[in-house]
Order: C-alpha cells, then sequence, then structure tokens
C-alpha cells in the first residue's frame, strides 16, 4: 500500500511539474526583437548565376514569430520546355 501511495504521489508531482512549465514558459520570447514576424526565403532553386545558388533544390521559407518559427519547403513551379 505505500508503495501504491508513494508512486501516485510521484505521477502527480510529474504532472504538476510539467503543468507548471507549460504556464510559465508558454509565452516567453524566443526569437530575438530584431527578427520577430521575419520572413526568409532561399533564392529560387532554378537560378543558375554563380553567386546566388540554392544547393538544397527547393525553396525554403522560414518565418520567426515570438516564440515559434515555421519552416515550409516546397519545389518551385517551373515552365515546361518541350
Amino acid at each position: 500500500m505505500n508503495k501504491k501511495i508513494v508512486g501516485v504521489l510521484a505521477t502527480v508531482i510529474i504532472i504538476g511539474s510539467a503543468l507548471a512549465g507549460w504556464l510559465v514558459y508558454r509565452n516567453q520570447q524566443t526569437v530575438p526583437n530584431s527578427l520577430i514576424n521575419q520572413g526568409y526565403q532561399t533564392f529560387d532553386a532554378r537560378q543558375s548565376d554563380n553567386t546566388m545558388v540554392n544547393h538544397l533544390g527547393i525553396s525554403v521559407v522560414l518565418f520567426l514569430s515570438k516564440n515559434s518559427a515555421t519552416i515550409n519547403g516546397f519545389q518551385p513551379v517551373g515552365k515546361k520546355v518541350i
């Protein structure tokens, strides 16, 4: 019986700590002020000049907000050569 109470108490403490951490840190700023609400995009993957080459092969967009970042990768739409 004693081990069961200790196990339940430990579980409650762990869940309570996780919930408290989530409540404290859920809206904390994780991005520098100069980068908030900024978007960045790689150069077109089809671009062929020597100075700006995208070695990823796809276009990548990075958007930064106050406490999160979103990365989207997509294949650029190109004209078909007949």
